[in-house]
């Protein structure tokens, strides 16, 4: 990996980079909708979507599937349990450095290897007994990978004088290489957020969930650190510890808070830079920057009966969102820009089915 320290940081303070929108029609160029799941497989809940060439391989609910692009055939890949192949439930996934695995990060602390071309079992890679909650693969040139272990057991975490880091590197034997990104402040550590996001440029980004530069690698080398900052409404410096104990009675009272947390989805569109933040109220802000100097976009996402709309994956300029429960609410009511859009054009999709929203954004 190479070096970079905090001199090299690049920053970009989406509030001044975006105005704030109420309507996505003037900006949306293409779209359109994918059927997500059949008849014997219901996929709900996406936290990833990887592309390859001819399919998609979609994160939910610990559970791996992939999926045509037409959306026409859908398969659960590996299968429940502790025997060769199974997991018990999967923390992420990505796909090898050179591209003809899949790889799934199980809960266990192992890695279930499968080619990708048969979407067969091909092994398993073992990670040390000291990596505990283990939450993102990063893959790596030079036939290495990296784990992103986000904090400490609670058991350490108020020790100061603790030396952790949160990138593990390692070999395709499991074997720790080196470590890296020396722990910092308490990450959050949620469920429906995937802390490392792939672009179909063959760039990676792994967003730290505290106060912390994202970092950007490409084709398995580290290119830059971006840091999104949001000025005052940053969220503070060990914010979490205020009350001492478990930073994770915390996060309710943070996430009501006025602060934007909890960056991630940052995918590379393009020209532009895509990502969401969570603001007041838990409220889920979309924003699209171009890279070009013209400013960007953000509108805000309401979850009122769904959960907010977010970008989980881009290709070829497109970016990918999971759409599901149509119509629960008079399109007049419909507070989410795409959603709103979406029903407009196209009304209700037959049998209430979950789609992928396919989208192209123009904000030139």
């Amino acid at each position: 990996m190479n070096k970079q320290g905090d001199d090299d940081v690049r920053i970009i303070d989406p509030l001044m980079a975006t105005r704030i929108i109420t309507d996505l029609d003037p900006y949306i160029s293409e779209l359109e909708l994918i059927p997500i799941g059949s008849d014997s497989v219901d996929i709900s809940g996406i936290i990833k979507m990887l592309v390859s060439h001819d399919k998609f391989y979609l994160l939910a609910g610990g559970v791996v599937f992939s999926m045509t692009q037409n959306g026409e055939t859908s398969i659960r890949v590996g299968n429940l349990g502790r025997g060769p192949g199974e997991y018990l439930m999967v923390k992420d996934i990505a796909f090898n450095h050179e591209g003809t695995e899949l790889w799934c990060l199980d809960v266990t602390q192992k890695i279930l290897r499968y080619e990708i071309e048969k979407e067969a079992y091909i092994g398993s890679i073992s990670l040390g007994k000291d990596i505990a909650h283990a939450e993102a693969i990063i893959p790596l040139a030079n036939n290495s990978f990296a784990i992103y272990v986000p904090n400490p057991l609670m058991k350490d975490i108020s020790d100061e004088n603790i030396s952790f880091y949160c990138l593990r590197i390692c070999d395709y034997n499991g074997k720790e290489k080196s470590r890296d990104l020396p722990w910092y402040d308490y990450n959050i550590d949620a469920a429906f957020s995937s802390p490392v996001s792939y672009s179909d440029n063959g760039i990676c980004v792994l967003s730290p969930e505290s106060s912390r530069p994202c970092w950007v690698f490409e084709n398995g080398e580290e290119k830059e650190r971006i840091m999104f900052d949001f000025g005052s409404k940053n969220v503070p410096f060990r914010y979490s510890f205020r009350a001492g104990g478990d930073p994770m009675l915390m996060l309710g009272d943070l996430f009501k808070e006025d602060y934007y947390k909890l960056v991630s989805s940052v995918l590379f569109v393009e020209s532009s830079i895509y990502l969401r933040a969570y603001g007041r109220n838990s409220s889920l802000w979309n924003f699209y920057i171009p890279n070009e100097g013209i400013q960007g976009i953000r509108w805000q996402s309401f979850g009122v009966v769904t959960p907010p709309k977010s970008a989980i994956a881009t290709d070829h300029g497109f970016l990918y969102y999971e759409f599901s429960d149509y119509g629960e609410i008079p399109l007049k009511e419909e507070r989410d820009p795409l959603k709103k859009y979406v029903l407009k054009e196209y009304g209700e999709p037959p049998s209430n089915k979950p789609c992928l929203i396919k989208v192209k954004l123009d904000v030139q």
